[in-house]
């Protein structure tokens, strides 16, 4: 499964995101843990799941989702060849691709 956001349990532990933040890259530390890096496409997928059960699209959701895939990974793969030596929050990343 898709781990949750920073985000997602602040707002489920009734926590500041920051506060939270900083809680979790001190006991990462402490612990010596070397936290994965995010793969970006279950965010993704994630997020366009969530909106397309907002909404049914006219064309259904089954081949927007497929079509709308498809160009986000192309995005990404640009973004990893091209701007990723750049820096910048992965999922501010999947965001930005998934408005594209």
């Amino acid at each position: 499964g898709v781990p949750l956001t920073l985000a997602e349990w602040a707002r489920a532990s009734d926590t500041a995101k920051s506060r939270l933040g900083a809680v979790v890259l001190r006991l990462s530390r402490h612990l010596g843990l070397r936290l994965p890096p995010l793969d970006i496409r279950q965010y993704v997928q994630r997020a366009l799941n969530q909106l397309l059960h907002l909404e049914e699209p006219p064309m259904g959701p089954a081949g927007l989702q497929s079509r709308v895939l498809k160009t986000c990974e192309g995005l990404l793969h640009l973004w990893r060849e091209r701007v990723q030596d750049a820096g910048g929050n992965p999922l501010a990343v999947g965001a930005a691709v998934l408005a594209l």
